[in-house]
């Protein structure tokens, strides 16, 4: 396993956190409603607070992917080729969709994932 390999989890979480720490600071002032309304049933099918809520949650579910990666390649020395095909499978189809988006950092952490290890390499 090379060192991208054994630190995709990491990746994986921290792309997660940046997820988090942008949408707030670009969606503060819909958390700051959401708060001030007392959080319980404040987010509409669309708009502002749903965008908010649901890219922020994207961030939770990418640290959630990176700490199961993390404890699956500590164990195994690799992850199932289905966890590289959905990160690329998604990013894809969005990258297509919003092309200038960060969603390509996540396509390369798929393609790495999907990389299996040869058998000269240490686990």
């Amino acid at each position: 396993m090379n060192w991208l390999q054994k630190h995709l989890g990491e990746a994986l979480v921290a792309t997660g956190a940046v997820h988090i720490l942008y949408g707030v600071a670009v969606h503060r002032a819909q958390f700051a409603d959401l708060w001030r309304d007392g959080l319980v049933n404040t987010v509409p099918g669309r708009g502002e607070r749903n965008e908010a809520l649901w890219f922020t949650s994207g961030g939770g579910l990418m640290i959630g992917a990176g700490l199961l990666a993390r404890a699956h390649l500590r164990q195994t020395g690799f992850l199932p080729p289905a966890f590289g095909t959905a990160l690329l499978a998604t990013a894809v189809v969005n990258g297509v969709l919003q092309p200038a988006s960060g969603i390509w950092l996540v396509a390369v952490e798929g393609l790495i994932a999907l990389r299996r290890p040869t058998a000269s390499e240490p686990a």
